[in-house]
């Protein structure tokens, strides 16, 4: 087999998992050898409650929610004194005006945008963002935001390979097309079970 040769017959088992705890990984592992989606989704619920706090991270099958989700948190952040708005263009969002601390996701390899990196709103005019993994800093001009998105909730599959170390709630399960391997990417992407919330 072309896998075999290529790595000259190495094999490299894994033994300990080093993104979440051993008791998250042990729930999250049982569940993907369940056949019943609906009982492990309760049993995440009861373990792993909603709480009345908004979460840092919020992963949703549809579009239709995470944009909602994105309004919700932004509402709660202008609330509580987020500060001075810019007007701006941001596709596929309800919301159009950013703020200094606003996260945001760039969805393009556009404008020293990298698609997929995360970054943080540090000043409004100039517009300049802070990627959140460097620490790099960028200044774009106002119609480069169409290369941004609202980074509070995001799509599950924009999660994988992703380790979340603040609150993380898990959206849309009773979703038609919610499956285990949701539940099991959700649930493994977060560090500790008690930054987890399962809706």
């Amino acid at each position: 087999n072309l896998l075999h040769q290529m790595c000259n017959g190495n094999c490299i088992q894994l033994t300990q998992c080093r993104r979440s705890s051993a008791e998250l990984f042990n729930i999250y592992t049982r569940f993907l050898r369940c056949d019943n989606l609906l009982a492990c989704i309760n049993q995440a619920r009861t373990k792993f409650p909603m709480t009345k706090k908004n979460a840092r991270w919020n992963l949703c099958i549809s579009h239709k929610n995470r944009r909602q989700i994105n309004k919700n948190c932004w509402n709660a952040c202008v609330t509580s004194g987020a500060g001075q708005l810019r007007t701006v263009h941001i596709p596929d969002e309800i919301i159009q005006q950013i703020f200094v601390g606003l996260p945001m996701i760039g969805c393009a390899n556009q404008k020293q945008i990298i698609n997929g990196a995360f970054y943080t709103v540090i000043e409004l005019d100039p517009i300049r963002l802070q990627d959140t993994e460097t620490g790099e800093v960028i200044c774009i001009e106002k119609e480069h935001t169409k290369y941004l998105r609202i980074s509070f909730a995001i799509t599950y599959h924009a999660w994988q390979g992703r380790t979340l170390k603040e609150s993380t709630r898990l959206w849309d399960t009773n979703h038609t097309y919610f499956t285990m391997k949701h539940l099991a990417l959700g649930m493994s992407r977060v560090v500790d079970g008690k930054l987890l919330e399962v809706a």
